[in-house]
């Protein structure tokens, strides 16, 4: 069965030199993915997802004490003028990606993070290709909490069929900080998504507290790697070297920085 499924893959594929897919999930859009049951010895940090049709039960997520935090924190920022709701009209969809961009941007920068949306093209052509794709079905789904003319924060996620998947986030500036904006969001986004007929919700790739904190359980993620002429072989090589010269860069480095008086005695 493997051969086979890699035979229908390649005959896809025609003039291509490598077959190089990373991040493969166990589901695609609510349903199992084929690809994931490929053998693999290449093993990536696991993605969290939460079950929306379950966690009711006694110890379950939906008992967590973060949903009871984020309901209060939504309360203040009610108290404020402050709602969380979805984008629906072109226009307003266009606002919250820009506060969005807007507000990452910033925060990134206060960090000195490195913002992939922003520093790659190829990144943003992509956000913004779905923007465009017309009609309340399309696969991008934009909230806020906001009112008028004030966004708090904004999260986006890519919706198909029964699954919701979280893409991006981002909080306001310090103002509302002590809202917890991203935990609301989160809390909201997770509501919406049982509301409207979703069951499940992905919290995507990383290994960040808060999606264990929400209730995600993990997901074991394959990266397959499969030359397919001798250029392709050629490049993974190169590559294999550059990540184990990366690695000694790295080690040197570290080996090499001073130890503090009073430290290793």
């Amino acid at each position: 069965l493997t051969d086979l499924l890699w035979g229908f893959i390649e005959d896809a594929l025609p003039d291509v030199d490598l077959i190089d897919v990373k991040k493969v999930p166990p589901r695609i859009a609510g349903r199992p993915n084929p690809l994931h049951a490929l053998p693999t010895d290449q093993h990536q940090d696991p993605i969290y997802a939460l079950d929306l049709t379950g966690g009711g039960e006694p110890g379950g997520w939906r008992r967590k004490h973060v949903y009871k935090e984020a309901r209060g924190k939504y309360r203040k920022l009610e108290a404020a003028g402050i709602h969380f709701a979805e984008a629906t009209s072109f226009a307003d969809r266009a606002f919250v990606l820009d506060q969005l961009r807007i507000q990452r941007q910033q925060r990134f920068e206060e960090k000195h993070w490195y913002n992939t949306l922003e520093e790659e093209p190829a990144q943003s052509s992509y956000i913004d290709s779905l923007l465009r794709e017309p009609g309340p079905d399309g696969p991008l789904r934009l909230f806020a909490l906001r009112d008028g003319t004030r966004v708090a924060g904004a999260i986006c996620a890519l919706a198909r069929g029964r699954a919701l998947s979280a893409m991006l986030i981002s909080m306001g500036n310090e103002e509302w900080r002590r809202f917890s904006p991203g935990l609301v969001l989160f809390a909201r986004l997770i509501d919406w998504a049982g509301q409207n007929g979703f069951t499940e919700l992905c919290f995507g790739s990383g290994v960040q507290f808060y999606k264990t904190r929400f209730g995600g359980d993990p997901w074991p993620v394959h990266a397959y790697s499969r030359p397919l002429t001798t250029a392709g072989t050629a490049y993974l090589a190169l590559r294999r070297l550059k990540a184990i010269a990366r690695r000694l860069r790295d080690e040197t480095a570290r080996l090499s920085v001073p130890v503090a008086a009073g430290q290793g005695t």
